[in-house]
């Protein structure tokens, strides 16, 4: 019983946060498709990519994985041993302390933002850093209340409480959006009034999460025990964290470095970049969310037998949604940025066809992330962080030199990036999994090399199907029927890969058909 409870668990909870997160990521989407028809391509688009690095990077250094590897783990495990209440004393430092140190990490940011801009950017033009400049300034306050809504969704995940802010990142978005229409324009002047935008939807998201989480959150007081050892625990966990996520945004930045060529190549990174992450933000954000405290209360327990199974689960089951997208991406890229980036000629016809050639590369990534993202919560459920530590900065250390020999040494230029990018996280990923079955061998997963295999066939099939669909000479003349035909395209792949695992019983194929079924009402299929 306790073991069907925990399938029924990870399966509708992940099923109701993918189908939120879905409309989260749309919204997303359409955020960064209207950047460049409302701020113009080149100029205007690479300084607002830019301008958010430093603040992105100062968020990850200070806060960034240290909600989800220190306070859901924790807090969910102080709920699992009933000790909520002394928990909370600790929290209550380690926000307040969070809070003042991010206060003044805007302070400082605002001081040298131009100096950090020019550091890695000495290749732009001189207009391109005096617009990030002021972009990065404007986006800064943005990161106070990025912090506190990221606080408060971690107290939630950490009591297992995931419908409060289904809407928050939708919110957010669409506001952004809102004044990206309302305020963006092609003049220099378009990037800032949008960046001020953007640091209003954080507060109005802040604000909105706060009053749908006071009731979790009422045990807090302001509190600056830090000699407490309960918060240096928090910290001791968190640390580790953070510099595994601040090498995240140091690995951008150092890319942006290698993007010079042309005027719209660090556009041109970003727009790959979001492609290949709208997937896996709907597939692998919520399995891993999912994922993490409920491993967290196995480990506490050390049932290791439940945590190998709901490993194995999560993990195969990431993989088989995302691998259809990796296929979608490989062949029908040229269609994909046309559909998503293209709009009434906002980007010249050039630079669609750089897109398609950086999509098709990073394309190979989105398996590995995939890997990257869901070995790393496990370890984090574990209260083990050192590991993310190495690999971080093993893949921090690669990546400038792989840039190096890719793009420089070989002549590849900006095709050079995502393959070092590929190459690096593949072997992070080795690294990774070879750790992870030696830590605790009890709790390995089982059956993948078979499951691998059964995968490449359906591939192979469904990589025919694709490319047969392709060469069907349809040319729509408008941007509505070029939208249409593409979706019908990508349905076509994702329905072929669906039915090729149905066909030869695969379990994760079984596993959507039956959630389908019974989202719709359905009987379940007899076996």
């Amino acid at each position: 019983m306790k073991k069907r409870n925990l399938s029924k668990d990870l399966s509708l909870v992940t099923i109701v946060m993918m189908i939120s997160l879905t409309t989260t990521k749309i919204s997303g989407f359409i955020r960064e498709i209207i950047i460049v028809p409302r701020l113009g391509y080149g100029l205007n688009s690479d300084a607002y990519t830019i301008g958010f690095q430093i603040p992105d990077l100062f968020y990850q250094m200070l806060v960034g994985g240290a909600i989800g590897a220190a306070v859901t783990p924790l807090l969910s495990t102080a709920v699992a041993k009933n000790k909520t209440q002394r928990f909370w004393k600790s929290l209550s430092t380690f926000i307040t302390v969070l809070v003042l140190v991010m206060v003044g990490a805007n302070i400082v940011g605002e001081i040298f933002a131009p100096y950090l801009i020019r550091l890695y950017n000495s290749k732009q033009a001189d207009e391109v850093i005096v617009l990030a400049t002021k972009v990065t300034r404007a986006l800064f306050p943005q990161t106070i209340f990025l912090t506190l809504s990221g606080l408060l969704i971690g107290i939630l995940y950490g009591y297992r409480i995931y419908h409060k802010n289904i809407f928050s990142a939708f919110l957010y978005n669409v506001i952004c959006i809102f004044f990206i229409f309302y305020w963006g324009d092609k003049t220099s002047q378009g990037p800032i009034r949008v960046a001020f935008g953007v640091v209003i939807a954080s507060f109005i998201q802040f604000t909105y999460i706060l009053v749908r989480s006071r009731h979790e959150v009422r045990l807090y007081r302001p509190n600056l025990d830090t000699k407490d050892p309960a918060f240096k625990a928090i910290v001791r966990l968190a640390i580790p964290t953070l510099i595994s996520g601040s090498v995240i945004q140091i690995n951008a930045i150092i890319q942006t470095h290698f993007a010079h060529q042309f005027q719209g190549a660090v556009t041109a990174l970003r727009h790959v970049q979001v492609t290949r992450n709208l997937p896996l933000g709907i597939i692998i954000g919520p399995i891993t969310t999912i994922m993490l405290p409920i491993l967290s209360s196995e480990h506490a327990v050390k049932n290791y037998k439940n945590m190998r199974r709901i490993f194995t689960n999560s993990i195969r089951r990431a993989l088989f949604m995302v691998s259809p997208f990796v296929l979608i991406f490989a062949v029908l890229s040229q269609d994909t940025i046309r559909a998503i980036f293209q709009w009434r000629s906002a980007m010249p016809e050039g630079r669609i066809a750089i897109e398609a050639g950086l999509l098709q590369i990073h394309a190979l990534s989105l398996l590995v992330v995939t890997g990257i993202s869901i070995y790393n919560a496990a370890f984090y459920a574990r209260k083990v962080t050192r590991i993310s530590i190495l690999t971080s900065i093993i893949s921090l250390v690669l990546n400038p030199i792989l840039c190096i020999i890719f793009a420089n040494t070989l002549g590849l230029g900006l095709y050079g990036i995502p393959i070092a990018n590929v190459l690096n996280d593949f072997i992070r990923l080795m690294l990774l999994s070879y750790l992870y079955k030696h830590h605790i061998p009890q709790a390995k997963p089982y059956r993948l090399f078979p499951f691998f295999f059964r995968c490449l066939l359906m591939s192979l099939l469904t990589l025919i199907v694709l490319m047969g669909v392709n060469t069907i000479p349809i040319h729509p003349s408008g941007k509505i029927l070029h939208m249409l035909v593409y979706v019908a395209k990508a349905l076509i792949g994702l329905v072929t890969w669906y039915f090729a695992g149905i066909a030869i019983n695969l379990r994760e194929a079984r596993f959507v058909q039956s959630e389908i079924r019974r989202i719709l009402g359905f009987s379940p299929v007899l076996e």
